[in-house]
């Protein structure tokens, strides 16, 4: 398991800013991989929730395999007919199982909100973004107006919009 200033410095090295926690995908992943029986368990919501392209689309491998997988069949899952690509995955298979302790099954739901949470958030700034491209641009061809967007954001947590 690495330690806190590996984390820190990984999180350096992604874009400034951007929420999210590579290294909770990789343990996250790391865990599927070990214990399959775990994949009924998981929400719906968690396909797309993966910041890393390469962690959704072996998530992707991994619901198609379903309880049956294998670290082997998973890397020829991730992707069939390009053996190059199926290194890769190997690398990354072994990295995501390499993370997991010996006690990480039992956090798997801990990971999974971790995951799903920064998905929102990156979601939220998009919306914002989005938000304030229309409020200079101010055009209404490009959809609903800011006001309306404010208004039908989901709330969230210690939101102070008045309702």
């Amino acid at each position: 398991m690495p330690n806190a200033s590996y984390r820190v410095l990984e999180r350096r090295l992604d874009e400034p800013g951007i929420p999210m926690d590579l290294w909770a995908e990789r343990m996250l992943l790391g865990i599927l991989i070990l214990c399959p029986d775990a994949l009924p368990e998981m929400p719906p919501a968690l396909q797309d929730a993966w910041w890393e392209p390469d962690h959704r689309q072996l998530y992707a491998a991994l619901l198609h395999l379903g309880e049956a997988t294998t670290p082997s069949a998973l890397a020829r899952a991730f992707a069939p007919d390009r053996p190059i690509e199926q290194v890769k995955a190997a690398a990354i298979i072994s990295q995501c199982i390499f993370e997991v302790p010996s006690t990480g099954y039992a956090y798997r739901t801990a990971y999974v909100n971790d995951v799903l949470q920064l998905a929102d958030r990156r979601r939220r700034i998009d919306e914002g973004a989005k938000m304030v491209q229309d409020a200079w641009t101010d055009k209404p061809e490009r959809g609903s107006t800011v006001k309306a967007r404010v208004k039908d954001a989901p709330r969230m947590e210690g939101d102070t919009r008045r309702p």
